[in-house]
């Protein structure tokens, strides 16, 4: 029998997450990765594999509308207070949903961002990049329980769409490190990138069942527009008075705003860890690109987020 178009899908769709409705700039791809443990005879050699988990992932890249709702559900590890421990599922499951133009709802029924968002500070690109969510089974299901469950579904169209959310900006950014010259600006703005460290929890019954926040770390590359090369040099910290080795990073570093329109950004205690102080040729700017990292600081006893992102003024 011929295969019908209509067996043919396709089509894009739209993604809910924690009250908050994303598009997408690219393809949304739900990857299944079936995880296998081998059995080995020393006479016989491999003879089979046991079933351990699967891994399920969605990932996108969202088309760059910035509200602070959606902000604060797309970068979950930079709120305050988020602890080594700290479970990224929660005492309550969050679902996923998948809303297909052609009629599909696809749900998964616990889910976390384990991976966020890059964050583009600039007048020509949009400002989010890839993100990927990690979907478990139920709290309380068995290692049968589903992963996801698909059904017919009209889909709801798209009231939550707002051009006027689309922001892209040029950003002033001021360092407030000593003498650094303020403001200054960049060749062509600023990509920040987090790392985040989560280890897994499992049992044998049911396989992995949390995953578990460890550390974060944030970096800001930008190439710097302003400053000399003798300001970068001084500022770096790795020469004259005061500088040891095995001193603090932290200890040399200032908060770091970024502010667009509509859109602004602050890396707290954020330090210079590398610099292209000098660059020579015809055709390149004298200072190259420059990295900013920032890590958790704490105010009496409290943790303070490495970065904060709004669309109002940051203090």
């Amino acid at each position: 029998m011929p295969l019908s178009r209509l067996q043919i899908l396709q089509g894009p769709c739209q993604v809910q997450f924690r009250g908050s409705t994303f598009y997408s700039r690219d393809n949304v791809v739900v990857a299944l990765n079936l995880k296998e443990g081998p059995v080995v005879s020393d006479s016989l050699g491999l003879t089979g594999y046991r079933d351990d988990d699967v891994a399920a992932t969605i990932t996108f890249t969202p088309d760059g509308q910035v509200t602070n709702p959606l902000l604060a559900v797309l970068f979950p590890f930079i709120q305050t207070g988020l602890l080594p421990g700290t479970s990224l599922f929660g005492t309550t499951d969050a679902p996923l949903v998948i809303w297909t133009r052609d009629g599909s709802r696809h749900v998964f029924s616990r889910v976390a961002i384990t991976q966020q968002s890059r964050f583009a500070a600039s007048a020509l690109h949009p400002p989010l990049g890839r993100v990927t969510f990690r979907a478990l089974r139920p709290r309380g299901a068995a290692w049968s329980g589903s992963l996801a469950t698909v059904t017919a579904a009209a889909y709801p169209g798209d009231p939550a769409y707002h051009v006027s959310d689309l922001i892209t900006s040029p950003f002033c950014v001021r360092w407030l490190h000593g003498a650094f010259p303020n403001p200054f600006a960049t060749e062509g703005g600023w990509t920040i990138e987090t790392q985040v460290g989560l280890h897994e929890v499992s049992t044998d019954d049911l396989g992995i069942t949390d995953l578990r926040f460890e550390t974060i770390e944030v970096s800001a590359r930008a190439v710097p527009v302003g400053p000399a090369p003798a300001d970068l040099l001084n500022a770096l910290g790795f020469q004259g008075t005061g500088a040891v080795r095995g001193g603090s990073r932290a200890a040399a570093g200032s908060d770091l705003y970024l502010n667009g329109t509509g859109l602004f950004a602050r890396l707290t205690q954020a330090a210079l860890v590398d610099v292209q102080p000098v660059r020579a040729g015809a055709n390149v700017k004298r200072v190259g690109e420059c990295t900013w990292k920032s890590t958790v600081t704490f105010t009496g006893g409290t943790p303070n987020p490495p970065l904060v992102l709004s669309t109002s003024p940051i203090p």
